[in-house]
């Protein structure tokens, strides 16, 4: 685990769903190039330590986010994962 700092903020943008597709929506945010940032319009970019795109899937995400954390859980250490969205 990293010792950069105590919380992290990892974000996973989530693809349209059916509805939004059938209705013609499109995608208003971009995942930048750093991988740390999303770009919700010209003059709105906003960073995280971590962002995920809409074709990451469950795994990946646990692999890279909470493996770790349940690792040094194991070891003794306190951890909390905290898992907001709709």
């Amino acid at each position: 685990m990293s010792s950069e700092g105590n919380v992290k903020v990892a974000v996973r943008v989530r693809p349209l769903c059916a509805r939004e597709r059938l209705a013609g929506a499109t995608e208003v945010l971009t995942v930048g190039s750093d991988g740390c940032s999303i770009i919700a319009a010209p003059d709105k970019c906003f960073t995280f330590d971590s962002v995920y795109p809409t074709n990451s899937n469950q795994q990946d995400l646990f692999e890279e986010l909470s493996r770790p954390m349940i690792d040094c859980f194991l070891e003794g250490f306190n951890a909390t994962i905290l898992a907001y969205g709709q």
